[in-house]
């Protein structure tokens, strides 16, 4: 079994960056740098002088309007074209600040101080971060759904209202280390490694992919108490995405009337939850009666129905009966 192990990363002194204006972003000139907050905000106005259009309004004293914010990992709601672009001055080595879209929508930006893992406020909403970014986004210019926010609160940020402006998203001053500590509206975001959780080992404390191997085992062993058990065992078919999560299906490859039968496909993210993508169920496999439940409608899946009562039954009293013995 392959070991998952986290590369430690030299955090160096990052270049300072107020604000990174895009006002055209089909060039690669058009773009400001601030040395102070205060020709940020100046410019801001100015962009929302020459663009009365725009829907978002900007206080001169503020850097974003009151409103309905998405807070966390910013990659899912940002346009590949716009999320290249902002994220690589942040890997030059920048710490972030606030930027400005085509048409003048603002939001911001900034890195972590130790990198990926779980974060949390202090109202205990929690941000999973695979980019080692926490970012600060307008509702009202995402376009997402209400299914899409409800998504992103449970898996990866929060999504909140902050009724009066300004609403301020900065490095907050009088933490130790400097530039670990995010102040955004009235929420304060710890990101040193004190209070960061590494995400395989959020909650469940196994890997993705440990936890699929474990499903397997207990497949193996089911096996023997179905009417299937001179069959041939379906094969498990492991693949792993990028933000540590683990994709999984079965399928019979015997040569006979049923190869290429395929179970339903499942992923497995760092909390223990196997989502189907077929039906969009979610599944904790930390409970060993919804693990040993997969099990059995994994092989349903392949080989039909069966008595599927009589044969956890019997697994278990053999489960028993091993423990027993041990």
């Amino acid at each position: 079994m392959a070991k998952m192990e986290e590369e430690k990363k030299e955090i160096s002194k990052p270049a300072p960056l107020w604000c990174r204006v895009f006002v055209d972003g089909e060039t690669d000139n058009a773009t400001h740098l601030f040395k102070s907050r205060q020709d940020a905000e100046s410019f801001i106005v100015s962009i929302k002088i020459e663009q009365p259009d725009s829907e978002i309004e900007i206080e001169e004293s503020a850097f974003m309007a009151s409103g309905e914010y998405i807070i966390g990992d910013l990659k899912p709601i940002l346009e590949k074209k716009v999320w290249g672009k902002v994220i690589q001055p942040i890997k030059d080595g920048n710490t972030g600040g606030v930027f400005l879209l085509n048409d003048g929508t603002p939001f911001a930006i900034f890195k972590t101080y130790s990198g990926n893992g779980i974060f949390n406020d202090d109202l205990e909403n929690k941000y999973i971060v695979q980019n080692e970014t926490i970012g600060v986004f307008p509702v009202k210019a995402s376009g997402a759904s209400d299914e899409d926010l409800d998504n992103y609160h449970d898996y990866i940020g929060s999504v909140i209202n902050f009724p009066e402006a300004p609403i301020e998203a900065c490095f907050e001053e009088g933490y130790d280390p400097p530039e670990s500590t995010l102040w955004i509206g009235q929420l304060l975001i710890h990101t040193d490694e004190e209070f960061r959780t590494p995400i395989n080992q959020a909650e469940s404390g196994k890997p993705p992919r440990e936890l699929v191997l474990l499903l397997h085992n207990v497949l193996c062993d089911f096996w023997r108490f179905t009417p299937f058990a001179n069959e041939p065992i379906p094969r498990c078919q492991i693949s792993e995405n990028d933000d540590g999560s683990v994709n999984f299906s079965y399928q019979l490859m015997s040569g006979g009337a049923k190869d290429g039968q395929l179970s339903l496909f499942y992923t497995v993210d760092f909390r223990g939850l196997a989502i189907c993508r077929e039906t969009g169920e979610e599944l904790n496999l930390n409970e060993d009666q919804i693990l040993g439940g997969v099990v059995a409608t994994i092989i349903q899946d392949i080989y039909g129905n069966y008595d599927i009562q009589k044969a956890s039954r019997d697994f278990y009293l053999w489960l028993g009966d091993k423990e027993e013995i041990q």
